[in-house]
């Protein structure tokens, strides 16, 4: 019984020792030449502000951990609430519902906004019987993702145009990867098709469909805003404000180097990103970029970022009330430009 009792301690000191070396290597795994390595996704033939910030160098204590693809904001808040990485983008609107159901996140700079070369266009097959807003009651509308940023901008302009909510609610929403909705258009599976960045640009090159409206248009926002933002969890936020202050002010930085740098500049740099880091994309579609997408100083993030979307959250069920202090949502603390 005594061997028996010594095997197992030595068992159970076996598994501590085996856990706390898993521990340190994985700690050491999170360094690169002494910088904290940030997990985080990264998009298809797309170089974020933060991986420019990374090869422009403003990072000094941070380095990117690239754990693959995003597919949007709801994944990249989930992954980053259940610490599979360490921070994410998504529209203001999904971060809001997000924090009100419990999800303890906070953004720490804008990560994209809609201006007038960087917007989201909702696109009709030219000769299409479509040229309202009521036009669209009985039709089929794609939006790349439920409950995100195209779906709030089609309801934003069917509510602004004086539909009721028993005629917003025949308008049928599907979901399409933003890659397959404008042939999905011009086959005449849909009515009227969301489209964003490069795929944007490409249907308007086609010129095989017109624009019905953009979401900056005085029927829906109302102008150029910032839309989204780069987000942490709290708990990270407390344990590691070095990196998260590094990290910010660095893509603060990249933001002001797009806005300032010529156009041909910016994308050679970028297609330099791209094709060094390998992840058998192609940097063709680089040739769309248009601007920072950012309205505000280095990203700086305002209450109106939020606060223009509360009243409709509120309408659609999803909030309670709009009198929400909105500075919850987000900290400007560590970005240098505020």
């Amino acid at each position: 019984m005594k061997k028996l009792f010594i095997f197992a301690v030595l068992a159970v000191l076996t598994v501590i020792l085996t856990a706390c070396g898993s521990k340190e290597k994985d700690s050491a795994a999170s360094a690169s030449n002494g910088k904290f390595a940030l997990k985080y996704n990264g998009e298809a033939s797309v170089v974020n502000a933060a991986e420019l910030a990374e090869d422009l160098g403003y990072f000094k204590k941070v380095t990117l951990d690239y754990k693959g693809f995003s597919k949007g904001g709801p994944e990249s808040i989930q992954y980053v609430a259940t610490k599979q990485i360490d921070f994410g983008s998504a529209f203001n609107a999904a971060i809001i519902k997000s924090v009100e159901k419990g999800v303890k996140i906070k953004s720490v700079i804008t990560s994209y906004g809609s201006t007038n070369e960087s917007y989201l266009g909702f696109f009709r097959k030219k000769g299409s019987p479509i040229t309202e807003a009521k036009d669209l009651i009985g039709k089929k509308v794609s939006v790349n993702i439920r409950g995100a940023h195209l779906e709030m901008a089609l309801q934003k302009y069917l509510l602004n145009a004086g539909l009721t909510d028993e005629e917003i609610a025949q308008v049928e929403f599907v979901t399409l990867p933003s890659v397959n909705a404008e042939q999905t258009l011009l086959n005449d599976q849909i009515d009227l098709a969301g489209l964003t960045f490069i795929y944007r640009d490409k249907a308007l090159e086609a010129n095989k469909t017109t624009v019905l409206f953009k979401d900056i248009d005085k029927e829906v926002f109302d102008g150029e805003y910032n839309a989204g933002g780069y987000f942490f969890s709290e708990d990270f936020i407390k344990e590691h404000p070095e990196e998260v202050k590094d990290f910010t002010q660095g893509v603060a930085k990249a933001f002001e180097w797009l806005k300032t740098t010529e156009k041909d500049e910016v994308i050679a740099r970028m297609t330099k990103i791209m094709e060094a880091r390998k992840r058998e994309e192609s940097p063709e579609n680089l040739k769309y970029w248009h601007d920072a997408g950012i309205v505000t100083e280095g990203g700086v993030i305002e209450e109106t970022d939020y606060d223009r979307f509360l009243e409709q959250l509120v309408k659609s069920g999803e909030l309670d009330s709009k009198d929400i202090d909105v500075t919850k949502y987000f900290t400007n603390e560590f970005n240098p430009y505020n």
